[in-house]
Parts: C-alpha cells; sequence; structure tokens
C-alpha cells in the first residue's frame, strides 16, 4: 500500500511540475546597468598642449575651453582657446645654416608657426566606463568625439578658417573635477585654396561649474 502511495505522489508531482508555464522555470536576466556615478553641467577646462606635427616648428600650448553639457551623452564646447609657445626644430636651423630658400606650399609661401587656435565644437559621449585600478580603486571614465570649427592664426599670415575632429578621455576624480587627455587633428584652408593640417594632443584639468544632478549629490552624502 505504501509503496502505491508512492507511486501515485510521483506521478501527480510529474503532472503539476508539467503543467507549470514556462516563465516560472526561467532563471531570471541579471542586469548591471547603472546610472552614471559623475555628471558635468558645465565646466572649464585647463589645458596643457603640445602641437607635434609641424617638421619645422613644434609648440608647446596654454589654453582653456568652457563646455555646456545638454545631457550625459551631448555637449556644447562653446569656446575653446589655445596659445602656442612655439620652437624651432633642428631640420629649420639646418635648412637656415645652409642657406637654403625653402617655401611653403600654402601661407603665401612663407613657414611660420602658429599664434594661436580658436575653436567651437560639439561633443558626442557614447561611452561610460567602471574600471577598476591595481584591484583597489574604481576609475570612472568616458570616452567623447568631437566635431568643430574656428580659426587658426600664423605669425605673419592672416587666420585661417579650419575644421577640427578629434576625440578625448575624461577620467574623474570626484564629481565634479576630472582630467581629459584629448587628441585633435585640425585642417585649415589659406585664400589660395591649399588646405593644410596639423595634430594637438592636450591633457586639461576639468571643474564643473553648474549643479550636477540630485541622485549624485545624494549619493556622496550617502558614500561620506
Amino acid at each position: 500500500m505504501k509503496l502505491l502511495l508512492i507511486l501515485l505522489s510521483f506521478f501527480v508531482s510529474l503532472d503539476l511540475f508539467a503543467k507549470l508555464p514556462k516563465e516560472s522555470l526561467q532563471v531570471p536576466e541579471l542586469v548591471a546597468i547603472q546610472n552614471r556615478s559623475n555628471y558635468l553641467d558645465s565646466d572649464l577646462s585647463f589645458y596643457l598642449g603640445w602641437l607635434p606635427s609641424d617638421s619645422f616648428y613644434k609648440g608647446v600650448t596654454l589654453g582653456l575651453s568652457y563646455t555646456k553639457f545638454f545631457n550625459q551623452y551631448k555637449a556644447w564646447e562653446i569656446i575653446n582657446v589655445q596659445g602656442n609657445l612655439s620652437y624651432e626644430t633642428s631640420l629649420k636651423s639646418e635648412f637656415d645654416n645652409l642657406d637654403v630658400d625653402i617655401e611653403n606650399s600654402s601661407l603665401e609661401g612663407k613657414i611660420e608657426p602658429i599664434t594661436y587656435i580658436v575653436t567651437s565644437s560639439y561633443v558626442y559621449t557614447p561611452f561610460y566606463s567602471k574600471s577598476l585600478l591595481f584591484n583597489q580603486s574604481l576609475v570612472n571614465s568616458e570616452t567623447s568625439f568631437i566635431l568643430g570649427v574656428g580659426t587658426v592664426k600664423f605669425r605673419s599670415t592672416q587666420a585661417q578658417p579650419l575644421i577640427s575632429l578629434g576625440a578625448y578621455s575624461r577620467y574623474y576624480t570626484d564629481i565634479g573635477r576630472s582630467w581629459k587627455l584629448e587628441v585633435k587633428w585640425n585642417f585649415h584652408r589659406d585664400s589660395d585654396g591649399y588646405i593644410g593640417n596639423y595634430a594637438f594632443v592636450g591633457l586639461a584639468y576639468s571643474m564643473q561649474l553648474g549643479t550636477p544632478p540630485k541622485y549624485l549629490i545624494q549619493k556622496e552624502r550617502i558614500d561620506d
């Protein structure tokens, strides 16, 4: 009799299991997406840069920029100003010592260093990351792409219009503080229609000027 009851219970259990909806048997999907821990409303960045691509003049730049963020992904870098402290390369000195006349294919044939660069750019930020540094510290970062227009001024020629393409990686040290590593390639056009180009590499320290979202302020208070 006991054996009959055991067998009956077993088959009833199988029947109930077969009638369970498939959804109840599925393992819940784990989602690891979280809100950004850092977000800027507007920022002021202080730059130290380098112009490495000219064969005759290299440049160390000092500059600043102001950026307004519309949301977490889109921003307008309203102005970016870079002043250039140029120096001659050894190649330029060698030509001068040989008393050889060389001409530029643009800029009225003059070979001159850049004095300043002014741009205004659209900034798009599709990537936000959290990384573990040496298994001890969490680093929040983001990657942005830049498309801008502006002007570049050489020593004794008129300012030339330019188009700027680039990207930067931002690394947060606090809610409103970060470092940016930026790379741009700028294309300028002179009055004769010649298109020249040069690279810009910059390191910037950024400060939050606006008010961050409330959830970030609340998070900071909880962490403290």
